[in-house]
């Protein structure tokens, strides 16, 4: 049984606060990071460790929170973000909404790790190759079209038909509202057996444009509160078969 620390937490923990689940997977999804993140709000503060929040959603259905894995409960606080080790306790029903009840199991700390925060995406990309095998740069090469997959502020997963070796250096250019242009490393090259493109590539960002992490950032986050404000539309629909569905942005 963990010891459950009893502490004062530097932010206050509110209804309505935005709060996230990250949950360690025994498979990678993506590519990228071994680790699912789930987004939900607080719905009540029960005591100091204890809370209730909407059961969160993965691709439109509740997700099962499990019971014997390990949780990072994180909150954010305007641009802030504080994060504890948490426990699922109990799945809650009320007037036909599922809420799980969460148990803090530690001191809420500065988190730092914003880029474990990724938004399906399927905005066109431009992959450069800076050098292939061996080191050779071939200037003459030229620069061909992918597709995104997910992104995140530290990199992002992408379609292409370039070969690319992990480890390579790339450059991707994106438009998210501006033209963004980052300098990378394939960190995974998968091939695609059906489909448009021949392989996916998991990509770590390698600048150091404060400016532009935050622009990242600030674009995951507005998809995050997107993507829950459709998901709140759909949950109401089952409730209210008056209002008119809205999920995934298309209406029935």
């Amino acid at each position: 049984m963990p010891t459950i620390v009893q502490t004062k937490v530097p932010i206050e923990i509110k209804t309505n606060m935005r709060v996230s689940l990250d949950i360690n997977l025994k498979n990678d999804l993506n590519g990228m990071k071994q680790v699912l993140t789930l987004s939900s709000v607080v719905e009540e503060v029960l005591d100091s460790n204890c809370l209730l929040i909407q059961m969160p959603l993965f691709q439109g259905y509740h997700y099962p929170l499990p019971h014997d894995t390990p949780l990072l409960m994180i909150f954010m606080a305007d641009a802030d973000m504080y994060a504890a080790p948490a426990k699922f306790q109990e799945r809650i029903e009320r007037d036909g909404f599922i809420f799980a009840k969460m148990r803090r199991l530690g001191t809420l700390i500065p988190h730092q790790r914003r880029d474990c925060y990724r938004v399906p995406c399927s905005l066109p990309v431009t992959v450069e190759r800076l050098w292939i095998k061996e080191r050779e740069l071939y200037p003459e090469r030229q620069p061909t079209e992918g597709k995104m997959i997910d992104f995140c502020d530290g990199g992002m997963l992408f379609f292409t038909d370039e070969n690319i070796e992990t480890g390579e250096k790339i450059t991707l250019t994106f438009d998210m509202g501006n033209t963004e242009t980052v300098e990378s490393i394939a960190l995974r090259k998968e091939r695609v057996e059906d489909g448009k493109y021949l392989f996916k590539v998991a990509a770590q960002f390698k600048n150091n444009d404060k400016a532009q992490k935050r622009r990242f950032y600030k674009y995951v986050v507005d998809m995050q509160q997107e993507e829950r404000r459709r998901w709140t539309q759909a949950i109401n629909q089952l409730y209210d078969p008056g209002k008119k569905a809205e999920y995934h942005g298309q209406s029935e």
